[in-house]
């Protein structure tokens, strides 16, 4: 009777996980509000910079993305030239967003959300950043937001750097142009620059160094500040082990946190799990570096091994501030005084750098 009992419960089993079959992603219901969005945007436009840029004089689409996500600070259209655009790298586009400070005196800050995530959610953490005499450039990763490419999915995680690099390189080069035209360094994106990654942006910018060190570049940062950085997943080997054997069948999942917002991401895909561990196996390998980074960590986060995350920084990153965090999850976007402290921090950070100089 035992027997027969499993019997049945395996067969239900495995009938309704061959019912719920998927290889192709859910759909996404912003495909079409993206795109428009990228064609009214179009590239990421600087002519008649600097210029305050009323939210009444843009297009309805990216009114609606910067209503939605509280571009529209009272700051922002008195102190702040804003724009929003796109940069161009390998066959997609990067859903990029400029703020600039009147009176930006600390420096530029390129900044990179984490996986299903996007830059708009970040709008708080912006505006403290331009509070505090920051330059801000905000990019979407690739297959997130407002950037191109199969939803939360990348065929390998060198292309994160990839478009890093494709960011930095047309900043630079549209940085020259206005220093060519007269404006002053500090219209022109005041140096020094940091780039700051949350979860998979932080793995973003360490990839950047390494394919810098690679080709034996100069990287244009003078420090990073890595918060939460994405190193080792928690239950990282049930997971992968599971992908794995389910992959023949179903290789599309909801995310464990849907992301509700505009332009949120809708599925999860197992390829993006199988060039994670691709990465994974890379990484021992990457250099020491010797510039200076801040490492912030949440003891309640329960989506990355923080643990495993400060033993490689520190390993690979000699010059690591860490600061923990004992109540802090994940996220950093929010506006409570925990997560504001992690924001205080970093930029104090910034702050002694400039003062060593």
């Amino acid at each position: 009777m035992r027997m027969r009992f499993l019997s049945a419960m395996l067969l239900i089993f495995s009938c309704t996980f061959c019912l719920s079959c998927r290889t192709a992603p859910y759909p996404d219901p912003y495909e079409e509000y993206r795109r428009s969005l990228q064609e009214e945007i179009g590239e990421l436009d600087w002519s008649g910079w600097p210029q305050i840029q009323s939210i009444d004089a843009v297009g309805e689409n990216e009114r609606q993305y910067r209503e939605y996500f509280h571009i529209d600070w009272p700051e922002l259209e008195q102190t702040v030239y804003y724009r929003l655009g796109t940069v161009s790298w390998q066959n997609g586009l990067l859903g990029v967003q400029v703020f600039l400070p009147r009176e930006a005196s600390q420096g530029t800050i390129f900044f990179a959300p984490g996986y299903l995530a996007q830059s708009g959610i970040f709008s708080d953490f912006i505006q403290y950043l331009c509070q505090q005499g920051f330059a801000v450039i905000a990019f979407d990763l690739p297959g997130h937001g407002i950037s191109s490419g199969d939803r939360a999915d990348i065929d390998s995680f060198e292309n994160y750097g990839n478009a890093a690099a494709a960011l930095v390189d047309f900043v630079q080069q549209k940085k020259d142009v206005f220093l060519e035209q007269g404006l002053t360094a500090a219209q022109a994106l005041p140096q020094p620059w940091y780039a700051v990654g949350h979860s998979t942006g932080g793995a973003t910018f360490m990839i950047f160094a390494e394919q810098k060190r690679r080709q034996q570049a100069e990287l244009p940062f003078r420090a990073y500040a890595l918060l939460s950085p994405l190193v080792r997943p928690v239950f990282w080997t049930p997971a992968i082990v599971f992908a794995h054997i389910s992959y023949p069948i179903r290789r599309h999942f909801r995310p464990l946190k849907q992301s509700p917002e505009l332009l949120g991401v809708e599925t999860f895909p197992s390829n993006w799990a199988f060039s994670l561990s691709r990465w994974r196996s890379e990484i021992d390998d990457y250099a020491q570096f010797d510039f200076p980074v801040f490492l912030s960590q949440g003891g309640r986060d329960t989506t990355l091994n923080y643990k495993a995350g400060t033993r490689f920084v520190r390993e690979h990153f000699p010059q690591t501030e860490s600061h923990f965090y004992p109540e802090l999850g994940h996220i950093i976007h929010q506006t409570s005084p925990l997560h504001r402290a992690v924001w205080q921090d970093m930029v104090r950070f910034f702050q002694n750098l400039s003062l060593i100089e």
